[in-house]
């Protein structure tokens, strides 16, 4: 994938005109003529985007990146976070898009668009709409790009082949320091298309934070680069749980937590933008805690973490430099959880450590990144902090213990959760395990057996939900040694899966 460097000029004309000018690789964006106020489907602008391709090849499905600033866009024409943003064809198709940051404070935006069709040596034409204030945001990384994520959402899986399919144990690490399941926290690679790299940070030697990045273009891999020292080593003596999660922030610093567990999560920063080689200690997230999960949104930061054996939050809005107040949204202990960020809505499903009926149950509910308050499925606001059987109720697995392994949605609000049943919570989990596949499809929650399962009931699975009609699941199929092939399923329903490839052996 090129990576663009567009701009986006304002006429010396009061009107709502545009001129984009853009080049990379020997072709380049050029001409918006015709521009007036608008106003059509309730949109208050918009503008035309006309694309010259000038290398002399086709281009199919191409991603171009539109920057926004102060001197060329008035952000007060759109909403907050540009939520009510729209890009479409000539024909009135709508295109997928990615808003990579939009930060209305700081006035400044950057929007990638998916333009279907670019013929060689010809120009297309696109509309860019906004200006409606009841929209909420449509875009869509996953749509958008091939090869994707966005560093706001949960459970992620790559198939770089220095990521050993064997995951030896419940926390990630395989003992000789090379990055297996990548630990407990999902947050672990980031594709960032303005470099077209995946930062991947993992437990290494000693059980401290490393960092490598893929190189997409050039098909390298870097060496890995030691962030920091991870407390839990010497507080536990060697405890393990303290694995890494990291964002970016809007300037493109990153960011990594580690550690916790009971001992303190400590966080660094990249010394420069984009570069793994130097860091910055900053001030510990927290004093002790366990298994931070970030949500970046934008300037807007949250990590979600447990403390004293319930859950609680902080947000930043630096970007992640510094952390308001702890802010306790559960107040049932023992509860464990998987997320997805779709649009303004972070999803979760939830599963508790006790016994009886409450240990079969997974339960849902979703955070809504614009009010900042928590939901169940019909919108009704859960009062923080609020018990696990308060959320909706999902599903309730046949045996004594219900473990939720990865969720999912799509554009219209359908939420796909995979789970695995299984007879104890015990720890090392080497027991059998049979996986179900859970939907909710817009009323009511379905779910049936899969006929796949474990026999090391754990690791790590993801759901990649391209569209209702094409969802992805991959998962390393354990033996009874914590060691197995790395496959991918496919579905068109969300509820039946069939092999689509095998991605990585099992090593021995």
């Amino acid at each position: 994938m090129i990576d663009i460097k567009s701009q986006i000029i304002k006429p010396a004309l009061n009107l709502e005109d545009l001129k984009v000018v853009a080049s990379a690789e020997g072709w380049k964006l050029t001409d918006l003529h015709s521009l007036g106020f608008f106003l059509n489907r309730n949109f208050k602008y918009r503008r035309a985007i006309k694309i010259t391709e000038q290398s002399g090849s086709d281009l199919t499905d191409y991603q171009v990146l539109i920057e926004l600033n102060s001197t060329n866009f008035d952000f007060s024409h759109a909403q907050t976070n540009g939520e009510d943003i729209r890009f479409a064809d000539t024909d009135g198709n709508l295109l997928s898009y990615w808003i990579e940051e939009w930060d209305s404070v700081n006035k400044k935006a950057k929007v990638w668009v998916k333009v279907p069709s670019i013929p060689a040596n010809s120009s297309v034409e696109i509309w860019m709409y906004y200006g409606n204030p009841k929209l909420t945001s449509a875009s869509d990384g996953e749509a958008t790009f091939d090869f994707f994520d966005d560093f706001i959402e949960g459970d992620i899986v790559t198939t770089l082949q220095k990521i050993y399919s064997c995951e030896n144990g419940a926390y990630g690490d395989n003992e000789d320091g090379k990055p297996c399941a990548l630990g407990p926290n999902p947050i672990v690679a980031i594709y960032v298309p303005s470099q077209d790299k995946v930062y991947i940070t993992y437990q290494g030697p000693g059980y401290d934070p490393y960092i490598f990045y893929y190189d997409v273009a050039n098909d390298t891999i870097s060496s890995a680069v030691k962030i920091g020292d991870n407390p839990t080593a010497d507080a536990r003596y060697g405890d393990c749980h303290g694995s890494p999660v990291l964002w970016l922030d809007p300037d493109g610093y990153i960011h990594v937590l580690y550690g916790g567990h009971g001992a303190a999560i400590k966080h660094s920063k990249s010394s420069n933008p984009y570069d793994i080689s130097s860091w910055t200690l900053l001030s510990d997230f927290a004093s002790s805690g366990t298994y931070p999960y970030v949500v970046a949104n934008g300037s807007n930061v949250y990590v979600f973490y447990r403390h004293d054996d319930v859950r609680w939050y902080k947000k930043s809005t630096d970007g992640g430099n510094t952390f308001g107040d702890d802010i306790q949204w559960c107040s049932t202990g023992g509860i464990y959880y998987r997320y997805i960020r779709k649009g303004n809505k972070v999803h979760f499903i939830m599963w508790h450590t006790a016994t009886g009926e409450e240990a079969k149950q997974l339960r849902y509910f979703y955070f809504d990144l614009d009010t900042e308050t928590f939901h169940k499925m019909d919108g009704t606001e859960l009062s923080v902090p609020f018990a696990f059987t308060d959320a909706d109720l999902a599903w309730t697995s046949p045996t004594p213990v219900a473990v939720g392994a990865c969720i999912g949605a799509d554009d219209a609000g359908n939420i796909y959760i995979i789970a695995y049943a299984r007879q104890t919570h015990d720890t090392p989990a080497t027991e059998h395990a049979d996986i179900y596949a859970i939907k909710w499809d817009g009323s009511s929650w379905q779910s049936k057996d899969t006929g796949l399962d474990v026999e090391f009931a754990t690791g790590w699975f993801y759901l990649a939900v391209k569209s209702s009609s094409e969802i992805d699941f991959y998962f390393v199929e354990m033996d009874s040694g914590g060691c197995g092939v790395f496959r991918k399923y496919t579905s068109s329903n969300g509820l039946d899966y069939t092999l689509a490839e095998t991605i990585a052996d099992e090593l021995t």
